[in-house]
């Protein structure tokens, strides 16, 4: 398990909380190992469990744009624009 600087976390959850489709995908590529945990404002937009890692939301939004070819085909439901940069 890897962990990835704050800055790539931050641009991470910045592209989520934008819904900057290709920015997400393109950070999420280099979090699918992160270890670091998601914050749980990050873990509901996702649909994901709490205390989820970056990794885990960066395999989900890889899921997500592939079936939507480069978009997702459903965006979650959870509240957008609500995260902290560093939390």
């Amino acid at each position: 398990m890897q962990y990835a600087s704050a800055e790539a976390r931050d641009r991470f959850l910045v592209a989520i909380d934008s819904g900057d489709w290709q920015a997400c995908m393109r950070l999420a590529l280099g979090l699918t190992t992160c270890g670091n945990p998601l914050p749980g404002l990050a873990c509901q937009q996702l649909e994901l469990p709490a205390r989820s890692t970056y990794g885990s939301a960066a395999r989900r939004v890889l899921a997500l744009c592939q079936q939507g070819k480069g978009e997702p085909a459903a965006i979650p439901t959870g509240e957008r624009g609500h995260s902290q940069p560093g939390s």
